[in-house]
């Protein structure tokens, strides 16, 4: 059974990490009242660099309860719902159960998921961990990414469910496997590439693997 634990919503900020400022806003913040969700992003929610984040594909970012205890044990530290910068945290969705293509509705809206989450640098310099983003890569344990399609209004007390599975059947487990591990199986990047929902800019980066390129273009996508 799935659950919408949490909303969270944040505004760009300075952090400083060994010296070296970065703007972002991965610190984000539960919120109780309700928001206006748009095609491009949730009500309150502000992307520091709206080249990687943010916008028609990844107007949402979702992340799995389940992982927080997980993260929260190897990490040594206590976390809030947020503190991986998603909108929404939610329970009994993870990465091998949640597929390419699958339609969600939240209240009166509808979203549709469309790529993983690339783990971001800026996740080691929040949690001063060097290597948090490689770790969430080769957990799997990832979140991912979420288009609009019917805006509305939203929040955590809205009903929550799914609406629509993808016939084709991609999970997401699959596709971090095949970015990180499994690089160059075309079978199973012929069979994700087949599945029109997927965004664009993971598009990109698969479509490239087909053609033997397998090199920094990635960071078009794993960046941000």
């Amino acid at each position: 059974m799935i659950k919408l634990l949490s909303v969270n919503i944040g505004q760009p900020k300075r952090l400083v990490y060994e010296g070296k400022e970065v703007i972002t806003a991965i610190q984000k913040y539960p919120v109780q009242h309700e928001l206006r969700l748009t095609p491009l992003n949730l009500e309150g929610d502000v992307q520091a660099n709206r080249l990687r984040h943010g916008g028609p594909n990844k107007a949402l970012s979702m992340h799995s309860a389940e992982h927080y205890r997980y993260f929260a044990k190897v990490l040594n530290q206590d976390l809030n719902y947020g503190d991986f910068g998603e909108n929404m945290t939610v329970e009994g969705m993870t990465e091998n159960e949640v597929c390419l293509g699958d339609i969600f509705s939240w209240g009166e809206t509808l979203i549709q998921v469309t790529q993983p989450r690339p783990p971001c640098h800026k996740l080691a310099k929040r949690f001063a961990s060097p290597g948090l983003p490689l770790w969430f890569q080769e957990t799997g344990y990832t979140g991912f990414y979420l288009r609009v399609l019917r805006a509305g209004t939203v929040s955590v007390a809205q009903p929550f469910a799914l609406k629509e599975r993808h016939p084709a059947g991609i999970t997401l487990e699959s596709v971090n496997r095949v970015l990180y591990h499994d690089r160059m199986n075309m079978e199973l990047i012929s069979s994700i590439l087949a599945v029109e929902e997927l965004s664009a800019s993971c598009r990109i980066t698969l479509e490239e693997r087909q053609r033997g390129i397998d090199n920094d273009s990635e960071r078009r996508w794993i960046g941000g």
